[in-house]
């Protein structure tokens, strides 16, 4: 029998004139379901989490991570209601506080939750302001609050950004200032959702230090829920998966005996480097494990730290990557999950360098409004008929601008963008949004229809295009992972990873040429990062030209047939002679090689 959430829970209240607590989350029997839902979202859930431990809570889209975080940090049942049964507590000795029933000037103290969207999250003009208004509020010193702003800043590697406004950032710095804003509270529970999403690979490596760093004092619980299972891997103390149906299928512990998993487990749980597992296992001899489809996973940790201590920053070279075949050509497994994309072979319209440019920038910069620095300064590219053009770069290096000022959402201060040799801001606006398709990186931000099925429909409608509708809708129901009935359901009641996925959909509907997408992986579990991969690659194989940014080095080197990377401001040639930008792991490097082997370049245009 479930409770309102709203009903009242006997507990003692935390005296907010006490210390904080330092004790432990217990989770018992919980289970939750949201109004006029006819089942429940969360399932019988048991687990503790004491401090000291980096815990990550993994499992598909919509499986209801981000409902737990709701219950755990007190937004259920203030911002979100619904009914509930067994008892979410925090206890430190005779102290015991109730999240549901307890006073928000009491439960403030004791967590701090992330969300997953940055904007959600910001409420100051300034990166300064935003760091110290939490801090303000608890009435601490001015000078002390400055020692902590400035420690923190320096740890994340952010300290360049104090003097900004907030919408001068990019998504992954906003991401980086918040999780530096909530953590500065000093709450005892951290709860982190998808912290690692928008971070470029040297951003990532200072936020697990930083994580790392916290959980040291021993006085803090890092909760993280997240789809990167294989960049939080090595610092994390316990793992747990949820299934579809809202329960946890599997977990384990830093420190327990060895235990043996199966393929399948892997594929759904290591998301965005299903690759490194058979890289992994070629390195360590673990191959006969492959075709027996398991695994030894502290075994396995042990050895990918020992590779990464002593190949870090190392090129593999070209006679790896044959080795890599051989991989291929032996575990039926591994070769399954690599899937059509490392065929060098795959389809797609054939590019000449004769060909005359799709899209192109002739020394192109831009500054934003109040901002004496230029985000992109004389850049240039040329993108032909037919490419998958992936752009890698930094935090803050302009990907998101140069994909706004290809789709004519901003001017450049300087330079042109041609579409099929006419300048952009010649063409009529309504003629060139037919022939594109564009993504935001945050998926919020182009979800404007009542229903999922208006926001498919709207471009199809809008651009008069004729499709077999039946059909189509039954596809994209698949595709964003909800049920036929739920395309009557309010876009913003979907989950993250599903909203990007409809963003994507209604973005392409209408089959323009040109698809223009900002970080089209992220928010995505396993099953359906590589659905994505694999429809992105089916675009390109139809004829199709794309242009996307992200940071998911192993999806692009999977999606396109070209890489760019942008720094200062313009584009840099990148081979395999000259090596990767900075911070890119072993992994990574290895994904990079294999790229170049399949016939992939990297070029500035």
């Amino acid at each position: 029998m479930m409770s309102a959430a709203h009903d009242n829970h006997d507990s003692v209240m935390l005296d907010p004139r006490q210390d904080k607590l330092g004790g432990r989350l217990k989770v018992t029997n919980f289970s939750f379901k949201y109004n006029k839902e006819s089942k429940p979202i969360l399932q019988d859930l048991t687990f503790t989490l004491h401090p000291g431990e980096i815990s990550l809570l993994a499992g598909p889209s919509g499986c209801g991570k981000t409902t737990l975080a709701y219950c755990i940090s007190g937004l259920v049942p203030r911002a979100f209601k619904g009914y509930w049964k067994g008892s979410i507590l925090y206890e430190d000795g005779e102290q015991v506080v109730d999240p549901f029933s307890a006073r928000v000037s009491d439960f403030s103290t004791i967590t701090s939750f992330v969300s997953q969207n940055p904007d959600d999250i910001l409420v100051s003009l300034d990166v300064r302001a935003e760091l110290a208004f939490g801090l303000e509020n608890l009435g601490m010193p001015v000078p002390e609050i400055k020692e902590k702003i400035d420690q923190a800043v320096t740890r994340l590697g952010i300290s360049h950004l104090l003097d900004k406004e907030v919408h001068q950032l990019s998504t992954g710095q906003k991401q980086l200032v918040g999780i530096a804003s909530y953590v500065l509270m000093d709450c005892p529970f951290i709860i982190l959702d998808e912290p690692t999403a928008y971070l470029d690979p040297m951003h990532l490596q200072d936020l697990l230090a930083f994580l790392e760093r916290i959980k040291s004092s021993r006085a803090h619980s890092i909760v993280i829920l997240d789809h990167d299972v294989d960049s939080l891997y090595p610092v994390i103390d316990r793992f747990m998966h949820m299934s579809r149906e809202g329960t946890i299928d599997y977990r384990w512990e830093r420190g327990t005996s060895t235990k043996r998993i199966r393929m399948d487990d892997i594929k759904a749980t290591f998301t965005r480097s299903a690759s490194e597992i058979s890289w992994l296992f070629s390195l360590t001899g673990f191959l006969e494990n492959l075709d027996r489809e398991t695994y030894c996973t502290d075994e396995l940790l042990a050895k990918m730290r020992e590779i990464q201590a002593t190949t870090a920053g190392k090129l593999p070279s070209l006679q790896f990557a044959r080795n890599e075949r051989d991989i291929l050509e032996k575990s039926p497994s591994v070769r399954e999950w690599y899937g059509s994309a490392i065929d060098p072979n795959r389809g797609g319209k054939t590019v000449h360098e004769a060909d005359s440019p799709l899209l192109r920038l002739e020394n192109v910069s831009y500054s934003y409004p109040g901002s004496p620095s230029e985000v992109l300064s004389d850049a240039s590219i040329s993108i032909r008929e037919g490419e998958s053009v992936g752009i890698m770069g930094m935090n803050g290096a302009g990907k998101s601008t140069l994909l706004k000022l290809v789709a004519g959402m901003i001017q450049p201060t300087k330079g042109q963008i041609f579409y099929k040799d006419t300048p952009i801001g010649t063409i009529r606006r309504k003629k060139y949004y037919r022939d594109l398709g564009f993504t935001f990186q945050n998926p919020e931000m182009q979800l404007f229809n009542r229903t999922v099925k208006r926001e498919l429909l709207y471009s199809i409608q809008n651009y008069k295009v004729e499709i077999p509708m039946e059909e189509t809708m039954q596809e994209m129901v698949g595709m964003i992972g909800i049920e036929h009935q739920d395309l009557d359901t309010n876009p913003f009641l979907l989950s993250w990873g599903q909203k990007r996925r409809l963003s994507i959909l209604s973005s392409i509907i209408h089959q323009p040429p040109l698809l223009i997408l900002d970080e089209p992986f992220l928010g995505h579990d396993a099953a359906t990062s590589r659905s994505v991969m694999e429809l992105l690659c089916q675009l390109h194989d139809d004829g199709k030209t794309i242009l996307m940014a992200s940071h998911d080095v192993n999806m692009l080197a999977k999606s396109c047939t070209r890489m760019v990377y942008l720094n200062d401001g313009s584009f840099t040639d990148i081979t395999p002679d000259t090596g990767l930008p900075e911070g890119f792991n072993t992994h990574q490097t290895h994904v990079m090689s294999a790229f170049f082997k399949k016939g992939g370049s990297i070029t500035c245009g």
